[in-house]
């Protein structure tokens, strides 16, 4: 059964329009007219969502022209067939209508053969329109499946709420692939946990006419146990903004979650264990500190001095190791924090003799954990004063995409750029080297990348990119 072919009428003559409407009815193909006057409501019930396969409109019209019409409408449905009809016979007005991109020229005399001529017309139109979006549907799918070709692709009809599953389903999760399933089927194989934020994040997509929506929870498969998906869905929705299809791809990720979670235990246990180590290095090094300095009271020797001097390195290496340890752990949860606020915080916490620090970043705001970007400031500032000296100057500044922290030091060597990450690599006397390391691995844990280059001073430059900065 052909579907029926909803036409908009806009002419101000009423005698016109009652002719034109009543010749497309009469007629064996399934046309039905509704007629206006007016351009603005015409408009309107378009953007509301009426269903209109068509329009046809006069060249001239009471409060705009035709082509102005057809602006109107194309600004916000660049397909919809819409055919001008009028008495206007020039090749002028034709090649005028073609240039707004007019779906179709009819000329009207008000003769019965040219209503049929406009009824073929009309067909054409709305036909090719409903072939190139069954096209575009069919690409969509495609495009889809080609990109998740080993993942379970699924639709779901929004009238419906019917879905249909591709035959991955039986092999992945054990479903039968021939059997008919609806929404709430799909929403009862969802783990309980996990149901209320899926129809939390489904209903703001739909609120936000959100095209793409990507989402993991776990879901049961027919031996009752539970998998980890991720889900990727694409939403077409009517012209009115109402959800009328989804299409995605779902792809059994368990084995990278249970990995996963096996490397957050881990690193649980690697913090707990360098707090414990920690902890009880630094109970015998504040004794040995404590006796030290007794001694030193007693005395005067270069020993003790030599000796104070590496019981200072172990206890910063001690502080190190720990802060490695946690570096280790994902970035925790993020929020917009002001970039200068952190620097100056993170200043505060180091010792600067007389050094100085320089801010160009001026209400600059990042998406970051404001704690582990805190650390990994001072480390930078600590590398900065360390091998810059006390008077060094360090400048934090924005870049396109991301931020930098530069000195006024010596720089870093060619050679040695693509060393100064590594785990324990450093080239002061005094120096860890896991500073470094530690910055590199919270940068990392943010998504960012950091590189060494050149101050403009010839200092040190460490730049931060990937970043995206907001005012």
């Amino acid at each position: 059964m052909v579907a029926k072919i909803h036409v908009a009428l806009i002419d101000p003559d009423e005698t016109i329009r009652e002719a034109v409407s009543t010749a497309l009815e009469r007629r064996d193909d399934p046309l039905a007219t509704t007629t206006f006057t007016n351009s603005e409501t015409l408009v309107n019930r378009v953007g509301n969502g009426e269903s209109i396969d068509c329009i046809v409109s006069s060249q001239t019209l009471p409060q705009i022209s035709g082509l102005e019409l057809l602006r109107a409408i194309r600004d916000d449905h660049p397909e919809l067939p819409f055919i001008l009809f009028t008495d206007q016979e020039s090749a002028s007005a034709t090649k005028r209508a073609f240039a707004e991109d007019v779906s179709d020229f009819c000329t009207s005399r008000g003769t019965t053969g040219e209503y049929d001529v406009l009824a073929h017309r009309i067909q054409n139109a709305v036909r090719e329109h409903r072939l190139k979006r069954e096209i575009d549907q069919t690409r969509e799918r495609y495009e889809l499946a080609v990109r998740a070709a080993s993942d379970i692709i699924w639709e779901r009809d929004a009238e419906t709420n019917d879905i249909r599953l591709s035959e991955e389903i039986e092999d992945t999760f054990g479903h039968p692939a021939d059997q008919e399933y609806g929404f709430d089927w799909w929403q009862e194989q969802t783990h309980p946990d996990d149901e209320e934020r899926l129809k939390r994040r489904l209903h703001q997509a739909f609120e936000a006419q959100q095209e793409r929506l990507c989402q993991e929870y776990r879901f049961q498969r027919a031996d009752g146990s539970y998998a980890y998906v991720e889900d990727t869905c694409h939403i077409i929705y009517d012209t009115d903004g109402t959800p009328a299809r989804m299409i995605g791809a779902i792809r059994d990720i368990t084995d990278q979650k249970e990995y996963e979670q096996q490397l957050e235990r881990q690193n649980e246990r690697l913090n707990e264990f360098a707090s414990v180590v920690s902890h009880d290095i630094r109970n015998p090094l504040s004794v040995a500190v404590g006796n030290l300095e007794l001694a030193a009271d007693e005395c005067d020797s270069e020993f003790l001095d030599n000796a104070a001097t590496a019981l200072t390195r172990i206890e910063y290496l001690t502080g190190d190791l720990l802060t490695l340890a946690q570096s280790g752990k994902a970035v925790g949860e993020t929020t917009p924090v002001q970039l200068q606020t952190i620097a100056k915080s993170a200043w505060g916490n180091v010792e600067t003799a007389t050094a100085t620090l320089d801010l160009g970043t001026d209400d600059t705001i990042v998406e970051a954990d404001r704690n582990r970007l805190e650390e990994a400031f001072e480390n930078l500032f600590r590398n900065a004063i360390e091998h810059g000296g006390e008077d060094v100057t360090v400048r934090v500044g924005t870049i396109n995409n991301g931020f930098y922290v530069e000195d006024t030091g010596d720089g870093i060597p060619d050679d040695a750029r693509d060393q100064v990450f590594d785990h324990g690599y450093s080239t002061g006397e005094e120096g860890t080297g896991f500073g470094l390391s530690i910055v590199r691995s919270i940068i990392e844990g943010h998504g960012w990348s950091i590189t060494v280059a050149d101050a403009s001073s010839g200092g040190a430059r460490f730049e931060i990119t990937d970043v995206q900065l907001s005012a």
